[in-house]
């Protein structure tokens, strides 16, 4: 079901931390999308999306 949930979160490659790279998968995984749309009704569809991080 299209509901703006994420079905799977996979990351490709990690910060090189554990901590912070568990952290990210439930970040994405528990945030809410706006579902994919097709004549007005939700549909799945995939996305990748590129995080970098800047160490201060």
């Amino acid at each position: 079901m299209a509901n703006g949930k994420a079905s799977a979160v996979k990351m490709i490659e990690g910060t090189g931390q554990d901590d912070w790279d568990a952290k990210l998968v439930e970040v994405f995984e528990e945030a809410v999308y706006v579902p994919g749309m097709f004549k007005g009704m939700p549909v799945h569809s995939r996305h990748r999306f590129r995080v970098k991080f800047r160490q201060e």
